[in-house]
């Protein structure tokens, strides 16, 4: 038995273009610390420092945004493994005062401070530099890098 006819699915090419335009702008907030700067405490003829304080701008993002800051400082001295401290903060300053003992070192340090929204994702880093000297338990320089 032959059947001859046509087949109930047919291929269509089909295209809708709607020739409306739109314009506007938007921005997305930022969470780059801004303006992040350190000093410290030298004591007499630059001696006896043991604090370095650091502050910080808020990013330039909207207040309705609750931030929290870690603070991370790397202490490297100049003979033994780095050691790493973290500080969670909401204030936009935090004072570091180094309490590690030892007989003599000369440390490095690194200071990042990064901001996160609370319960949201975090932002870039901003970092700082400082040098000390310690002898016996006593700190006798700290010192920001310029």
């Amino acid at each position: 038995m032959l059947v001859l006819g046509l087949s109930g699915v047919r291929s269509t090419t089909a295209a809708w273009t709607d020739k409306d335009e739109a314009t506007g702008s938007f921005s997305a907030g930022s969470l780059k610390i801004r303006d992040l700067t350190c000093t410290d405490n030298s004591g007499l003829l630059g001696l006896g420092g043991d604090q370095l304080k650091l502050d910080w701008k808020r990013p330039q993002i909207s207040d309705s945004v609750q931030l929290a800051y870690t603070v991370t400082v790397i202490r490297t001295p100049l003979l033994s493994s780095p050691s790493t401290t973290t500080y969670t903060t909401e204030e936009t300053t935090l004072t570091y005062r180094d309490t590690k003992l030892s007989l003599l070192s000369i440390p490095t340090y690194t200071l990042t401070v990064q901001a996160k929204p609370i319960g949201e994702w975090s932002g870039s880093a901003a970092t700082v530099k400082g040098h000390g000297i310690n002898l016996a338990t006593l700190g006798l320089v700290l010192r920001c890098n310029s």
